[in-house]
């Protein structure tokens, strides 16, 4: 049984009364709708969509976890299970100084890359020593401060858009 991973292809009248973020937003949801079903379901499904649509999915939340509390909150948070995917998708954004940042991060928490929630959170609790003398203190604060920095980050929404736009019959039907 084939289900369809996009969603209806949006007018040319829609699209021109779209805020900035929609479009990239309308076209990764189907693939935020299987991750709120849970991580196994999303590792199962995510074959099912374009390799576009997982990219994007994955760079955004990345982005959006990365940029509100650091790569701690990334991997801590269900969407980390989305971290090889990231550095793909940012990397099909032209941000490969992200991706490269988001693979070094990756590394500390070991290989295979820790998927499972459970397993990840463990790595986590390891590496970030609560008897540091700044308990606040990320594992990934250079990696985080790296990430802030990279040029094109602060326009995230306007890249995917056009990323979108560039490849609509990747994310709609």
């Amino acid at each position: 049984m084939h289900v369809e991973t996009r969603g209806p292809m949006p007018d040319a009248r829609t699209l021109r009364k779209m805020e900035p973020g929609d479009l990239h937003s309308r076209a990764i949801e189907a693939v935020h709708l299987t991750l709120e079903k849970g991580q196994e379901l999303y590792l199962k499904q995510a074959s099912a969509f374009t390799t576009e649509q997982v990219g994007l999915f994955a760079a955004f939340w990345c982005n959006a976890e990365v940029c509100n509390g650091g790569f701690y909150q990334f991997f801590r948070n269900s969407t980390g299970i989305v971290g090889p995917e990231a550095a793909a998708g940012l990397t099909m954004l032209g941000l490969s100084p992200a991706a490269r940042i988001v693979e070094e991060a990756m590394v500390m928490l070991g290989a295979p890359f820790p998927r499972d929630w459970k397993r990840r959170s463990a790595v986590l609790e390891k590496i970030h020593k609560p008897e540091d003398l700044r308990a606040e203190r990320s594992p990934f604060e250079r990696q985080d401060n790296a990430f802030y920095k990279i040029p094109g980050m602060s326009h995230f929404s306007k890249l995917a858009d056009d990323f979108v736009r560039s490849r609509m019959d990747r994310f709609f039907r």
